[in-house]
């Protein structure tokens, strides 16, 4: 079983990244990988649940982190997308909230330091748009091959 989980959270690192090329050539993100991300991560809650390895509180506090991604989505205008979100909380309960939280703190540190850096060499203006999934990508690698 503890194969069958390793199976599920590959996919999902798999589709983040696919997921993120697509945000970097067409600046969106794809509803069928969402919902093909959704999907891995409800049978790897399946797994997890019967593996008895969270509990259901545990899975939903892993809710948090993409919930507050929506809720900047909202409060900006969408300067994070809601794709970002959506797919953050769609990977979020298969790597537990410490692995989530920790990995997108990573990610907007990582994209601002870029933003930055494109800013002070002036190949940005202020209101370019940067995909965030690739970041995102980057951040969960890290902290899935970190082992925090």
């Amino acid at each position: 079983m503890i194969f069958v989980d390793a199976f599920f959270k590959t996919t999902l690192i798999s589709v983040l990244v696919w997921a993120a090329v697509r945000d970097i050539r067409k600046k969106e993100v794809s509803a069928t990988l969402l919902i093909l991300c959704g999907v891995v991560a409800l049978l790897d809650i399946i797994v997890i649940l019967f593996m008895n390895t969270a509990t259901v509180w545990s899975l939903i506090a892993c809710l948090i982190p993409g919930a507050v991604m929506l809720l900047i989505s909202r409060a900006t205008g969408q300067s994070l997308g809601y794709g970002d979100g959506l797919m953050a909380l769609c990977i979020a309960p298969a790597f537990g909230l410490e692995k989530a939280a920790l990995g997108l703190i990573l990610a907007v540190f990582l994209c601002g330091f870029l933003s930055l850096f494109l800013l002070v060499c002036k190949k940005a203006k202020g209101k370019t748009r940067i995909p965030f999934l690739p970041f995102m990508a980057v951040g969960m690698g890290v902290m899935v091959l970190a082992q925090v």
